[in-house]
């Protein structure tokens, strides 16, 4: 119930057709260390929040016919598709609580994820650099190597 009445209060605060981040409105840091039941909500509304902020930039960005995203998770579409209809579907609201639990259990522990994602990126990218000079004597499989690792960079 506190996930939906979130979502609820989100929508309620944000215009429709804007670009909204809510700043400043949790200046510290999430507190994993949650010891009574006000403050695991507090703890669950703080990274919802978080991952709507994220959700509510990329439905912006959207926006561009030229902007794609390699992947989506059905968490950030659900979320894009509630700003854009103004509907909660109750999926959404047992998806909402499940990240935030994903959240709680992997605690600080969260940011190695895309540190992680960044390395690969890196490595994926130095691999097909060398593939690009193999493949320079083969001109579709040449333009398939450099568009992979273009994206690869980019994201």
């Amino acid at each position: 119930m506190p996930r939906f009445w979130d979502l609820k209060n989100w929508l309620d605060h944000v215009p429709p057709r804007k670009i909204t981040v809510i700043q400043l409105m949790w200046p510290d840091h999430v507190k994993y260390q949650a010891q009574h039941c006000n403050q695991k909500m507090t703890r669950d509304r703080q990274i919802l929040h978080e991952l709507i902020s994220e959700c509510t930039l990329l439905k912006g960005l959207k926006r561009d016919p030229s902007f794609r995203i390699p992947a989506e998770d059905e968490f950030t579409i659900g979320v894009i598709e509630m700003l854009a209809s103004r509907r909660i579907p109750t999926w959404l609201v047992v998806a909402a609580q499940i990240m935030c639990d994903i959240r709680y259990v992997l605690e600080e522990g969260a940011e190695h994820c895309h540190t992680e994602l960044l390395q690969m990126g890196a490595r994926v990218t130095n691999i097909l650099s060398s593939y690009l000079e193999y493949a320079a004597e083969h001109g579709r499989i040449h333009s398939i190597i450099q568009i992979t690792a273009a994206e690869a960079k980019c994201w």
